[in-house]
């Protein structure tokens, strides 16, 4: 671009518009006095800023000098951010005054800080169109597995999972959503998504590739509020609106939005979960609706998205497809011996093509195929269940695993666990998804003063437990109710249990003793003491221990 005579509005941020030719300005200043700064271009930067007219110019910037970079935000947690800059190799952060805390966090880490406003002052000669240095250095990218950027992903050791993106990844991902989803000129995109995570990236590509004009938010603009929300979504007539079916189901039909002009006028996509066939109903039910309505999927290891579909079924019951593949995306479907699925069966979703990147460390999801010639194709497996119906569109049925999400974002269970095991005081923890809200189970490492007398208070409970219920029967099966009915279980199914359980135990030929941590009342002792040398039985309840041999010792069989 070396003549910006055609200048329209790029940004509108609140009541400030700027033209392609301020972005460009702004960039170029940016890039002069990064260059003023002998900022080694080959490393990567972290960028600590929310969307804004800056963050723009910087993105730009980064893009056209070839600078990869990794972006954060104010939530990002300080131990996340280390770890983000000892895998990225990061030697500079650039961050704007709302991130006075990062400048203060990381004075003493070996890194160069640069706050974002002093790199837009003017270095050297007055700036026109025609004498942008940043455009004169861009040649295009020298080649197409240049690094663009880094984003990271839950990890299920507690440290963040890299992948890197370059411009091949990008190139095809553009091409790819451009030819589903075909925009006209001059819209309006709604900029809501950080760029944290790749979901806000489908939204500003698409905007700047097609000539239309991000819509962000003034600073004072709470994303929470629902109101004002909606209210800008109506007043600016936003076009192209990109949302999570969590967010979309809590914004509007928590609100009970039913007038089409809070909603956007070309398309609406959903992405980042799985979309409900109770949200197409209600879309459905809004009259006078003009927009098309869009299901996008992708992990982030494959670039943004990688399928992607229309939606023009609203039927109730069914699964909604997450569409078929873009353009250039290659797909398996395998079982969990790698092998290949008949049509409409159930398998595992691999990916390859030119929309995959790579981790920065070893991952078993990404392996390589050699298919003969010295051609080598990296697969990358999703762990994501799903089918193909008969249209070719893929249904997403699930994971196998602990990676879940939540309002967009990727999380492992395992990594929950990881962090909260990091206080001094949790030895062990294991959290649980149940109804889109997490539960997390610790273990404390609690101090007791009197450890005596806190163990015979539980010892007490488990004796006045046991001594209610004795029985001169060795199949006492007091206490054992149906976690369903809450009725007592019957004996027969009782006894069948058992025999199934021993049954099990002596299958294993070499058994000859056998130790029992919390035995009750003997309901497996008494039957495997007569096919074991020893058999050792303990239990909290020095009451049920003494039961147990007076019990033995009545019926002739000795104690072992």
């Amino acid at each position: 671009m070396s003549n910006l005579d055609s200048n329209p509005i790029l940004l509108k941020h609140g009541q400030n518009n700027y033209t392609i030719s301020d972005i460009f300005h702004g960039a170029n200043n940016i890039f002069k006095n990064l260059k003023q700064k002998q900022i080694d271009f080959k490393n990567e930067i972290l960028v600590a800023m929310d969307n804004s007219y800056e963050l723009l110019c910087l993105i730009i910037c980064l893009w056209y000098s070839e600078i990869p970079y990794t972006v954060i935000d104010n939530k990002t947690p300080n131990n996340r951010i280390t770890e983000m800059l000892q895998i990225t190799g990061s030697s500079t952060i650039i961050c704007d005054n709302s991130f006075a805390d990062v400048i203060q966090k990381f004075e003493d880490f070996n890194v160069t800080i640069l706050v974002l406003d002093a790199l837009f002052e003017t270095v050297g000669s007055k700036i026109t169109d025609n004498n942008l240095e940043l455009v004169d250095h861009y040649k295009y990218f020298r080649t197409t597995d240049s690094k663009v950027y880094t984003i990271f992903t839950s990890g299920t050791s507690g440290i963040p999972k890299a992948v890197e993106i370059n411009l091949q990844n990008l190139n095809s991902y553009l091409y790819g959503i451009m030819s589903r989803v075909v925009l006209e000129k001059n819209l309006k995109f709604l900029w809501h998504s950080t760029l944290v995570t790749d979901f806000g990236y489908t939204t500003l590509l698409l905007s700047l590739s097609t000539g239309g004009c991000l819509i962000l938010p003034d600073e004072k603009y709470d994303l929470l509020n629902s109101s004002k929300f909606l209210n800008l979504i109506k007043t600016e007539q936003i076009d192209f609106l990109k949302i999570t079916p969590s967010y979309f189901q809590a914004l509007y039909m928590g609100n009970q939005v039913t007038e089409c002009s809070y909603l956007p006028r070309v398309v609406l996509m959903f992405g980042g979960e799985e979309l409900s066939s109770k949200i197409l109903s209600y879309l459905n039910s809004i009259e006078n609706r003009g927009f098309c309505i869009f299901n996008h999927y992708g992990p982030t290891e494959t670039t943004i998205g990688v399928i992607a579909g229309e939606i023009s079924d609203f039927s109730k019951n069914n699964k909604v497809p997450i569409g078929i593949p873009l353009n250039g995306v290659g797909t398996l479907l395998l079982n969990q011996y790698g092998y290949s699925v008949p049509p409409g069966a159930l398998g595992y979703l691999h990916i390859f093509g030119p929309q995959v990147g790579k981790y920065t460390s070893h991952s078993e999801s990404f392996y390589q195929k050699d298919l003969g010639d010295d051609k080598i194709i990296t697969i990358y497996n999703t762990g994501d269940l799903v089918r193909q119906n008969d249209n070719g569109e893929f249904i997403f049925y699930g994971r196998n695993d602990n990676q879940t999400k939540i309002r967009g974002y990727r999380v492992e269970l395992e990594e929950i666990n990881k962090v909260i095991e990091h206080e001094d005081e949790v030895i062990d923890c294991k959290t649980i998804l149940y109804q889109n809200n997490f539960y997390s189970f610790i273990k404390i490492a609690k101090q007791i003063s009197d450890l005596d007398s806190y163990v015979n208070e539980w010892n007490k409970v488990y004796d006045y437990s046991y001594k209610n219920n004795k029985e001169a029967s060795l199949f006492n099966i007091s206490g054992w109710k149906s976690s369903y009915t809450h009725e007592v279980l019957p004996k027969q199914q009782m006894l069948n249990w058992r025999n199934a359980i021993i049954q099990k135990v002596l299958n294993n030929k070499n058994v000859d003793s056998i130790l029992e941590i919390g035995c009750g009342f003997g309901l497996f002792a008494f039957e495997l003491i007569n096919y074991v040398k020893k058999y050792v039985g303990t239990d909290f309840s020095s009451e049920i221990i003494d039961h147990n041999q007076k019990l033995l010792q009545s019926k002739n069989i000795g104690v072992k």
